[in-house]
């Protein structure tokens, strides 16, 4: 960018990120972040789009507003695809320019009136989303949903777990619950001191639950602590849902102190 298209281009500006009002998907023109989704890097004469966490989010806007800027110095704005320029309409006191990520628009042109200047090309370059990230982000949301819909709660005795579920979709048939008991420990720091916590279990019961139950007890526990991890099923056997290690533990009960009894 020479000094004169730099000072022309400065006008349109305004406080803005080079001379876009909007650089945001096509569905959130109205609530953009410009500095998101935008960036510009004069050194370079670039402009980087980056791709919203969302990836079916592919179209953006780059908006040109013209609307207080005193005179339009531009004798047309082009965007380069597919090895060809393309003008862009100013309607309504804008240039709108639509860029997709599936179908990349490499530069933009700008044009001055009465040739005050050079035509100056702004390279455009992607930043795309981890897809991943986004799948990952995904198969958590759908787990989350299952589990809140689960509603697994536990209850202990002196030496028993009774749990507690409910179905996690309509496809769903039936439970299997595996219980686990410690099988190697790692000290890790507590409130009140280094702490023993397991690192490792061991596999002690599977319980195939009846089709119309939804809680399992089991009993013959020692004290100590234990984990068990719930699987949902559909009719086929498919896996619908598979908890992490819930942990709970069988305490000795807390016997009742009485103080000394002075017998007369």
């Amino acid at each position: 960018m020479d000094k004169y298209q730099k000072y022309i281009l400065k006008q349109i500006e305004m406080g803005k990120i080079f001379v876009f009002s909007r650089c945001c998907p096509i569905d959130s023109e109205s609530a953009a972040d410009l500095n998101k989704y935008g960036a510009f890097d004069e050194s370079a004469d670039t402009f980087n789009i980056t791709q919203d966490e969302d990836i079916t989010k592919t179209q953006y806007s780059l908006i040109i507003d013209m609307e207080y800027v005193e005179a339009n110095p531009f004798e047309g704005i082009f965007v380069h695809k597919d090895n060809q320029w393309e003008e862009v309409a100013c309607v309504n006191k804008q240039y709108r320019i639509l860029v997709d990520f599936n179908d990349k628009t490499d530069a933009i042109k700008f044009s001055f009136i009465n040739k005050i200047a050079d035509d100056y090309i702004l390279k455009i370059t992607y930043t795309e989303a981890d897809k991943e990230q986004y799948y990952s982000k995904l198969e958590q949301a759908r787990k989350d949903n299952l589990l809140a819909t689960a509603e697994i709660k536990v209850s202990t005795g002196a030496d028993l777990v009774n749990i507690y579920f409910q179905p996690c979709c309509d496809e769903y048939d039936h439970t299997e619950i595996k219980l686990f008991v410690p099988k190697d420990y790692v000290t890790v720091g507590g409130p009140y001191g280094p702490v023993q916590k397991p690192s490792s279990w061991s596999v002690i019961k599977k319980c195939d639950v009846p089709v119309d139950d939804f809680y399992k007890s089991i009993n013959g526990l020692a004290y100590g602590k234990y984990a068990f991890i719930l699987k949902q099923f559909d009719k086929n056997n498919q896996p619908l849902l598979e908890t992490d290690y819930i942990e709970f533990s069988i305490k000795k009960p807390v016997q009742p102190e009485f103080g000394h009894i002075n017998v007369i």
